[in-house]
């Protein structure tokens, strides 16, 4: 289980990750989702910077709590709470990315608006590896942004990008040093936070994607996502490869 802290900078409200190797849990989806719904509601706060732990941004969802949770319409209520909150927000999300971000750690990605990067970042989406889905509306978005040929490397075939790849496909806005990635994505997250409000958040909604279209896909992935949990074979394989993370960490 991740620890998640939240506090605000002037009005930027930051979000702080400090996440285990076994990933985000449901808990830490509610944490998650009612930081956004705060900062959303909050008209002290203009902006939302996250941050991740060095060396280990986000290995994305805990599938341990996934697969024990008994009640899969609670699961799924949390997860579209999530999304929902990330990507139909009106104010501009900003995040310093320095390691892996994996799974939902790189979906959640589609929906900021300004990505710093360190050269030790990498980018992966393996949910067809698992026997999974996509989430984040990202079969909606990647395809929009990169092309179906990239959006279909990314989702299907599950190869990494490099921060440097991932910042020529538009995914990071830029890849800065490691010390001065926190530093470069607060400095831009406070400019964001003093422009006019309403200009800034009438021109993000313009350049984004329809959000009915984005909350429907939502809604169709956590479907599929839900029914894949459902499959005796694709529980299976997530309990097998969680033997194997967990004999790896115990021999580490």
């Amino acid at each position: 289980m991740a620890d998640i802290s939240i506090r605000r900078e002037g009005a930027v409200r930051i979000i702080e990750m400090a996440e285990p190797a076994s990933g985000l849990t449901l808990d830490n989806l509610r944490t998650f989702t009612e930081a956004l719904e705060t900062a959303q509601q909050d008209d002290e706060t203009a902006a939302v910077l996250l941050v991740g732990p060095a060396d280990a941004f986000c290995s994305g969802c805990d599938l341990g709590d996934f697969l024990g949770c008994g009640d899969l319409d609670e699961l799924a209520g949390t997860v579209r709470s999530f999304f929902r909150a990330l990507a139909l927000g009106s104010k501009p999300l900003v995040a310093a990315v320095d390691g892996p971000a994996v799974g939902l750690g790189m979906t959640m990605l589609l929906h900021f608006d300004a990505v710093f990067a360190t050269p030790a970042s990498s980018f992966a989406a393996p949910f067809a590896d698992l026997g999974l889905v996509p989430e984040a509306a990202a079969t909606l978005i990647a395809p929009l942004r990169f092309g179906y040929l990239r959006a279909f490397e990314m989702l299907c075939v599950g190869r990494p990008f490099s921060a440097t790849e991932a910042h020529a496909l538009g995914l990071v806005t830029e890849v800065t040093d490691p010390e001065r990635a926190s530093e470069r994505a607060l400095h831009v997250a406070s400019r964001l936070a003093r422009k006019p409000k309403a200009a800034l958040q009438a021109t993000r909604a313009l350049l984004r994607a329809d959000p009915i279209d984005i909350e429907s896909r939502i809604d169709a992935e956590i479907a599929e996502f839900r029914a894949r949990l459902e499959d005796a074979a694709t529980v299976k394989r997530l309990g097998r490869l969680l033997r194997m993370a967990d004999q790896a960490r115990s021999a580490a």
